[in-house]
């Protein structure tokens, strides 16, 4: 499991309508992907996404992800 920091008025570009697009990039990826409700604080600059799978499928999950919010925005840090 690997977990990529989103800055938390981006977290919605991840989240998608009604999560739509959390479970479009697990669909991608091959992944679960879920946003650690811990970070769900006022106040609070980033929120954790948590991505789950097989190490391949992390790295792909991990590159939609940045990918999604360059492209739309920008701003994402990735931890291992």
């Amino acid at each position: 499991r690997e977990v990529v920091e989103v800055p938390a008025e981006k977290i919605g570009l991840v989240i998608g309508k009604s999560g739509a697009t959390i479970k479009e990039l697990e669909r991608l990826s091959g992944c679960q992907i879920w946003v650690d409700a811990k970070t769900n604080v006022p106040g609070y600059p980033t929120r954790l996404v948590n991505v789950a799978g097989e190490p391949g499928s992390v790295q792909d999950a991990k590159r939609l992800i940045r990918e999604r919010l360059e492209i739309l925005d920008g701003g994402v840090r990735s931890t291992p």
